[in-house]
């Protein structure tokens, strides 16, 4: 039965954050609904296999470490986790790391596109040829994070995971009910 599917999700570890280094927004509000929570977790397992499910379980308890390639400077290993924050309609995931000005993040419902390979102008100026196959750039409007992992597969089931959550992301920000009031198109019939 479906509650008892429900059941499970009641003790997932949705980390509430530390006030102190993480920015307001990344923060778990306490007032997170269950049923929201419970739903989304449930359409995030039915929607990823086992291998980034397993990924998608480490990435929201004690964080995955990844070779991050920065716009500046040289490329280090930083904890990743991913956040997830309710808000009024639906929950905003943030993949977040520790940067030398405390947590940074994206929205993943910000990403325009995920490219594998040495496709940003960050990769071009760091990365190395033999290693072309690790590497992923989650692309947004006006920078990209940049990521290197050991190997193809790997960096394969972060990209399928990332993208199917990315897809959910819009998909339900697209469904959710618009608070805006409409306004009414010129010339047409109130």
């Amino acid at each position: 039965s479906s509650s008892s599917a429900l059941q499970e999700y009641k003790y997932h570890p949705i980390k509430a954050s530390v006030p102190d280094d993480t920015p307001a927004s990344v923060l778990c509000t306490p007032d997170m609904t269950y049923a929201t929570m419970a739903a989304t977790m449930y359409t995030i397992r039915a929607k990823l296999d086992e291998a980034e499910y397993a990924l998608f379980e480490s990435l929201t308890s004690d964080g995955v470490m990844l070779m991050k390639h920065p716009r500046n400077g040289r490329p280090q290993k930083k904890l990743f986790q991913l956040s997830l924050v309710q808000g009024e309609m639906y929950l905003f995931m943030y993949l977040t790391w520790k940067g030398k000005h405390g947590t940074q993040g994206v929205e993943l419902a910000s990403v325009e596109k995920i490219t594998s390979g040495i496709g940003t102008d960050v990769l071009r100026r760091t990365a190395k040829i033999a290693k072309a196959q690790g590497y992923l750039s989650l692309v947004l409007p006006d920078r990209s994070l940049d990521l290197c992992f050991e190997n193809e597969d790997e960096r394969a089931t972060f990209q399928a995971c990332m993208s199917r959550l990315i897809s959910m992301e819009r998909t339900i920000r697209n469904e959710a009910p618009l608070k805006e009031e409409v306004v009414p198109v010129e010339g047409a019939p109130l």
